[in-house]
């Protein structure tokens, strides 16, 4: 109890110490008190006599108004310190806030731009991996920046598929340990991997990475794929610093190929397994 009366009391007085009222008001007092201390201490006898003591300098300037007067304006006193410290405290608060916003909408933000999804080349024939590109166009350093798949339209047929949105897509890392977060400078480019995809010996087809929470300690949650099926994968890319950036690609079997395309305006058809 005792310390949080005395840490009430520090707030107390802080507050007290950054208004010019309570400046002003311990300057008085100091003053008063040096000089009684002077007439009591200091000076001769003959010349303390001639002046009026600190009893009769408070009687002769506050004769006017009772005791319980002068508490009534020590109070208003506070209450306008208390007031005026609120009031800077708040200006103080919203120019950080509005300095915060000016500096977000200038030379600090970022401009994120996703390209079509691309087929990387790999030795091995049977398996496909896809990527997407995530390009910064500045002029700030996009801060957090990360891919996630919203939803799929219609769902799966697997039994498999959980279907927990969202899933947060996997970097392209050059020691291949599971990042999904990055920073991306000015005019720098990075790489999501969106899927990769194979036909199983029994001519069924699966794809992986679209989920890539561990499986039994492994990143490879498969998905199959049947040929009478088509999705829509909805993705978005965010960070801290920049729009959000949205864009769809369409996923289907073809003449026992599984193809794949950007859902957008730009639709340019590749396969992602092939027989």
């Amino acid at each position: 109890m005792l310390q949080i009366i005395r840490s009430r009391a520090a707030a107390w007085v802080a507050i007290l110490r950054e208004s010019r009222w309570y400046k002003w008001v311990a300057a008085s007092v100091a003053a008063l008190s040096f000089y009684d201390l002077a007439v009591s201490q200091v000076l001769p006898t003959v010349l303390a006599d001639k002046l009026p003591k600190l009893r009769d300098v408070i009687a002769m300037s506050t004769g006017f108004l009772p005791w319980w007067g002068w508490l009534i304006c020590f109070l208003v006193v506070t209450l306008i310190a208390v007031s005026e410290h609120a009031i800077r405290v708040s200006r103080v608060g919203s120019s950080s806030a509005n300095l915060g916003m000016v500096s977000l909408q200038g030379k600090d933000r970022a401009h994120l731009e996703v390209d079509a999804p691309r087929l990387h080349p790999t030795k091995d024939d049977r398996h496909r991996v896809w990527r997407a590109n995530v390009t910064n166009k500045g002029p700030g350093t996009a801060i957090n920046a990360s891919m996630r798949l919203l939803s799929m339209e219609p769902p799966p047929r697997y039994g498999m598929w959980s279907a927990d949105y969202p899933y947060q897509v996997r970097l392209v890392s050059a020691d291949g340990s599971p990042q999904f977060e990055c920073q991306i400078r000015a005019k720098d480019t990075v790489r999501f991997g969106l899927m990769t995809g194979w036909q199983s010996g029994g001519g069924e087809f699966y794809t992986s990475g679209l989920d890539n929470r561990l499986l039994d300690g492994r990143l490879e949650n498969r998905i199959r794929i049947e040929p009478n099926e088509e999705w829509v994968l909805n993705y978005e890319v965010v960070a801290e610093n920049a729009d959000r950036v949205e864009f769809s690609i369409r996923m289907f079997v073809s003449a026992d190929v599984v193809m794949m395309e950007s859902a957008g305006e730009h639709v340019t058809r590749q396969p992602l397994l092939s027989t």
